[in-house]
């Protein structure tokens, strides 16, 4: 039986197995979206302030309002008055970072590293972009440059920690968000729990991933992806009622999450409420008709309930879309009983 994953991410992520019942389980962890705001370009003329320092501070004002290219403009007069001021490259680079300019915002972290080569935000900046590119070695590297600097950056553990996730390294990952814990003991987001719950869950690690589970929805009870992960875990222990309890508050919160239908059907198939079931594969298939493992799982449940016409029907169809494994092994019977399916 397969059971898909769900997380969500951070910036966002989440590649791991685990199953109690030999289940694949693919949870995709939410990563983290940007939001863009636009506005008017300043010019470079009507900026008065002539202190660089001055300048980086009004320039991260708006940034910090999402106004990038306003704050560009200024971080722009703070270089030509003095083109050897790390901090003005390392904000300018934020906000290209922000309008998902990485290859701009790797340039000035690069240009900060050269002026100042023991700037840990520039080199905890920099991993952040080469994440986004999907670059998690260099990432990685230079999350660990950034606390071989300063061993107590907590988000430099943290940014560590998600990119091991996407590696697939969940030792890894589970030590550097207990870091990150360490240092931070009162997170203010779900994150860290969240995440290091996650690399316990592709582990099998039940408990422990329940217990940051529990943490993450303390700590935000709106976190879909989170209720969905808890879900896996109690399915594993085999508490199927726990986790169909939190895959409906799971689709409660965001019911376009084709994979908590998916891992809902799972259950319920188990508890033997196959037509419970049935409609939630269908629902899958509604959100996604080329999934050929939703087809194949409802003609299974189908079967339950002596509906061949409808088992031979997706078989059919999951063949259709290139898998014909329980087609083939069926056809002779389903093309003589149901030749029209």
């Amino acid at each position: 039986m397969k059971v898909r994953e769900y997380v969500s991410m951070i910036s966002n992520i989440n590649k791991g197995v685990a199953n109690l019942f030999i289940i694949t389980v693919h949870i995709s962890i939410l990563l983290f979206i940007l939001l863009l705001f636009g506005c008017a370009k300043a010019k470079i003329e009507d900026i008065k302030e002539t202190d660089p320092a001055a300048l980086v501070n009004q320039g991260t004002v708006f940034s910090k309002k999402g106004q990038y290219d306003r704050a560009i403009a200024i971080f722009n007069k703070a270089i030509d008055i003095n083109p050897r001021y790390a901090s003005a490259y390392d904000t300018r680079g934020r906000a290209y970072h922000h309008k998902s300019q990485y290859d701009n915002a790797i340039s000035d972290y690069n240009s900060a590293i050269e002026i100042n080569p023991n700037f840990a935000e520039a080199y905890s900046h920099r991993g952040t972009a080469y994440y986004f590119k999907n670059q998690y070695d260099r990432a990685i590297s230079d999350f660990s440059k950034a606390i071989e600097i300063n061993p107590t950056y907590a988000q430099a553990y943290k940014n560590r920690g998600v990119a091991y996730s996407c590696k697939g390294q969940y030792d890894q990952v589970i030590s550097d968000f207990n870091k990150y814990l360490e240092i931070v003991t009162k997170p203010t987001d779900s994150c860290a729990h969240s995440i290091r719950g996650f690399a316990y869950l592709a582990k099998k690690h039940y408990e422990e991933a329940l217990s940051d589970f529990n943490k993450a929805i303390e700590i935000n009870p709106g976190d879909a992806a989170t209720y969905h992960n808890r879900g896996i875990a109690y399915l594993n222990k085999s508490q199927l009622d726990n986790a169909i309890s939190d895959y409906n508050k799971a689709i409660e919160i965001n019911p376009g999450l084709a994979n908590v239908y998916y891992n809902r059907a799972e259950a319920y198939s188990i508890k033997g409420q196959y037509d419970e079931a049935i409609s939630d594969y269908t629902m899958v298939i509604e959100m996604n008709p080329e999934d050929t493992q939703a087809y194949i799982r409802r003609a299974s449940a189908y079967s339950k309930i002596d509906r061949w016409d409808k088992v031979c029907s997706d078989w059919k169809r999951s063949c259709d879309l290139g898998d014909c494994k329980k087609y083939n092994g069926a056809n002779r019977i389903c093309s003589r009983k149901y030749p029209n399916h």
